[in-house]
């Protein structure tokens, strides 16, 4: 099976790299390998029938020897790939600036005369080639000022290159360096911190002045760690909903109780169960867009619109939700096509109930064999009816972020591939499958118990901690699945390194640990516990006689409601999370629903090429007048050719690129030639935070302005670029028939908060809508406006009440202006 090794050659390309190993290095650690097998003086069989044959653990070790050979070819491969395409992947940014340092010695010296201070922080998870470059960077003075900070206890992250000798490097490395240990514990009861020590004292260690025990400070009561058997893993994941019900019930807030697994895959019966009590979970983990089933489902949509008569997939999609087909009307279809023996295919055109499916099939397939990749995916998400299904569906919230990652990869690939057809875009995810290649996407989800691996939890805290599946091969005792023996040191003292991860699982507890394993497994043979349940010491208690009945009563949890639009604490809190700038107010008066769809809810949408263009321009001016401000300018024929650089990395096709890219040339070089441009200048300026009081809530105001310039005479003037058809003054102010007036009200809103700023250190006394295209005589508009005080009054009168009406939801059953609007057609009768 050629895609076997694929992933575990990437993921051991990974490991040597983190290692800080080449080509060159590997190949000379493998020479070492094989000479140090070979010169073993036991290699042989010296007695017996078999005298003279090599013993068979060294027969093993030379083929894992051999197998490295294979991989350091493709290895060198890869990396002659990379140089060619002018690439370089994830470790390469550590590995290239470590190379840079080692032969560059000007520059070297330049960044240790730039940095005469160093502090490292969560050091126990540092590499080999991270290592390396803080060594190069403090190489300047033979006792540098360096500050190291780490905890060997939760050195976990082995399988990112990270070990407890790299940890341990410079404490060896600089004998005199004072130590400091922190003993004052702020987070976890006693009883909790005891019984974590009690378990690492099982990890031997070189240096017992890393054995501190810690003190606690927490005022919370001692509890003792629970150890729980359950009969099996459903017992278990029942037990645990039900003891997590009780806590919530009791008053603590579902948030401050988290779930640890040991991996991902261990997440879903847990997740499943806790939903089934009506307790709302908040799964931290990274997840594949793929494997949820309606993800999947329009992905298998869109794998038979290449193949539109392919039975089994034909069948499996006409059962999709988002279809809105008639299941008994499918059946009927599938039972008469294997009944007469004709295709299904030609069942479905002859139906009265599904021929309107077949041509909508027809003309999407028509869409996905013609059109580019991004915008034809967008067509099909839409006009299957994906898109709504999507939007109204209860799990909407994490439907978008999963969209989302599969959108992301679709403009990745037109970003890529100018000239690639949706089909080509799909033909690529289906081999892409075959390799077990996911689109991994984090989930931000609304409040809820949080449910992630014991990797996901470090750094984090919660009064309550349940760490479930605690059986010997879960969490200790696993047997390590290597298809690659690399010589970095990567696979020793693995019991050592899970026994760290039990500590940062255990430690993660302000107030008390739960810890559940199963009796048996799904194929009922007996399971053990892990040892570490019985490595605490004595401040454990095994807890008898447990209730697993699972709840099935009405919960008062706001994540069982049908629909978000009805969720209406999470729509306030997200309100005030994402902050209010000038562009939302503008589409909520535009359209109430395209603000709650694109600025609210996030919907994931492409950005058309009017917006690529808009990007990529701004970018361009950026570069210029950052270098303009510091007085090292760039030409304008640099600044074109930034500008195609911006648009090249954008997924227009090749025909929109040349169009494009020539338009904008000819718009900057007719907009930079002018000489009147200040250099006291701040570009891409961001206000963030700015409290704005509505009613007995405070929201935040925001906003990024294009170029703030300094005045000689005092105060400021805001320069806003606009890359659209110009406007007329009239028509920016919103006094002709159809004005909107937004970007007057901009510029409106940039005085209020620069008023705001820094107490109003910074007066804006102007405010310039600058167009970068000309009009149709080749003339340049720039409308300059002076901000009156009553302006601004006007403006937080519109703020106040555009925000209350968002906090209330009371625009739900508003619409624009426009009878054909998409968003107000979503949004139809949510409010109901």
């Amino acid at each position: 099976d050629p895609s076997y090794y694929v992933l575990k050659i990437i993921d051991a390309i990974k490991e040597l790299k983190r290692d800080n190993i080449d080509p060159k290095k590997f190949e000379k650690l493998i020479k070492e390998q094989e000479e140090t097998i070979r010169a073993n003086p036991n290699l042989y069989h010296e007695k017996g029938k078999y005298t003279g044959k090599m013993k068979g653990e060294y027969v093993t070790e030379l083929e894992k020897v051999g197998k490295n050979k294979e991989l350091c070819m493709v290895y060198k491969a890869y990396e002659k790939a990379l140089e060619e395409n002018h690439l370089y992947d994830y470790e390469d940014m550590i590995m290239e600036v470590v190379r840079t340092l080692e032969k560059n010695k000007d520059l070297l010296l330049r960044i240790q005369e730039e940095n005469h201070y160093i502090l490292t922080d969560e050091h126990q998870d540092a590499n080999d080639a991270q290592n390396k470059l803080l060594e190069l960077v403090s190489s300047f003075h033979e006792n540098p000022n360096i500050f190291i900070v780490g905890d060997e206890k939760q050195a976990i992250f082995r399988f990112q290159g990270a070990s407890l000798e790299n940890f341990l490097y410079f404490k060896k490395k600089f004998k005199d360096a004072v130590l400091i240990a922190l003993t004052d514990n702020y987070r976890s009861t006693q009883t909790i911190l005891d019984s974590a020590h009690g378990l690492i004292l099982n990890n031997p260690v070189e240096d017992e002045s890393l054995r501190v025990k810690l003190l606690s400070s927490s005022r919370h009561t001692p509890e003792k760690i629970k150890i729980v058997a359950l009969d099996d893993r459903e017992a278990e994941a029942i037990f645990v909903a039900n003891r997590i019900k009780h806590l919530i019930d009791s008053g603590i807030a579902s948030h401050d109780i988290a779930v640890l697994v040991r991996n991902n895959r261990h997440a879903e019966p847990i997740e499943r169960t806790l939903l089934a009590n009506g307790i709302a979970v908040s799964k931290s983990a990274d997840t594949d867009a793929l494997d949820d089933p309606y993800i999947a489902s329009f992905v298998s949509f869109l794998e038979l619109l290449q193949m539109p008569s392919k039975p089994e997939l034909l069948g499996k999609v006409m059962f999709s939700g988002f279809l809105r087909i008639d299941p008994i009307e499918v059946s009927k279809a599938l039972e008469k096509a294997n009944k007469e023996k004709v295709p299904l295919v030609d069942v479905v055109k002859m139906s009265p109930e599904l021929s309107e499916f077949y041509k909508k099939l027809s003309y999407l397939s028509r869409i996905a064999a013609n059109e580019s990749a991004v915008k034809g995916f967008e067509t099909v998400a839409r006009e299957s009816g994906f898109f709504e299904f999507m939007v109204k569906h209860p799990r909407a919230h994490e439907l978008f972020v999963l969209y989302d990652g599969l959108l992301q990869t679709v403009i990745r690939f037109a970003e890529r591939r100018k000239a690639a057809l949706l089909n080509d875009f799909v033909a690529e995810l289906l081999k892409a499958g075959e390799y077990s290649k996911d689109i991994l996407v984090s989930k931000i989800p609304p409040d809820g118990v949080e449910l992630m691996t014991a990797h996901g939890s470090k750094g984090l805290e919660f009064d309550y901690v349940f760490i479930v599946n605690t059986n010997e091969g879960i969490w200790s005792g696993r047997k390590a699945h290597k298809a690659f023996f690399l010589p970095t040191g990567a696979l020793k003292d693995a019991i050592e390194d899970e026994r760290r991860l039990f500590y940062v699982a255990l430690t993660r507890a302000r107030k008390g640990v739960w810890a559940t394993y199963a009796k048996r497994g799904m194929d009922g043979k007996e399971l053990s516990p892990s040892r570490f349940l019985y490595e605490m010491g004595e401040n454990v208690e095994d807890i008898k006689d447990v209730q697993t009945v699972l709840v099935t009563e009405k919960t008062d949890f706001k994540r069982t409601l049908p629909l978000l639009i009805k969720d209406k604490a999470y729509l306030n809190k997200l309100f005030i999370e994402r902050g209010f700038p000038v562009t939302h107010l503008n589409n909520f008066l535009d359209c109430p629903w395209r603000y709650f769809f694109t600025n609210l809810l996030r919907v994931p949408t492409v950005q058309d090429n009017t917006a690529l263009y808009g990007s990529a321009m701004h970018n361009a001016l950026k570069d210029y007048f950052n270098a303009y401000a510091r007085e090292e300018d760039i030409s304008i024929n640099k600044t074109i050719q930034l500008f195609e650089s911006y648009l090249q990395r954008t997924h227009m096709t090749e025909k929109d690129l040349e169009v494009f890219a020539k338009s904008g040339a000819e718009e900057l070089r007719g907009y930079l030639s002018q000489a009147n441009f200040s250099r006291s200048i701040f570009n891409e300026f961001t206000i963030m935070g700015v409290p704005f009081p509505v009613g007995g809530v405070e929201i935040v105001l925001n906003g990024k302005l294009d170029k703030v310039e300094v005045l000689g005479s005092g105060g400021v003037n805001v320069v806003d670029y606009k890359t659209g058809k110009p406007k007329s003054r009239n028509e920016i102010m919103g006094q002709t028939k159809n004005a909107d007036g937004n970007y007057k009200r901009q510029l409106v809103f940039y005085k209020l908060l620069l008023n705001e700023y820094k107490r109003g250190e910074w007066n804006m006394k102007t405010g310039t809508i600058d167009f970068i295209k000309p009009d149709d005589r080749g003339k340049l508009h720039h409308e300059v406006f002076v901000i009156e005080d009553k302006e601004i009054e006007e403006l937080k009168v519109l703020v106040k009440d555009t925000a209350q009406k968002i906090l209330d939801l009371s625009f739900v059953n508003e619409n624009c202006d426009d009878e054909y609007c998409e968003w107000c057609r979503l949004g139809k009768g949510l409010g109901q």
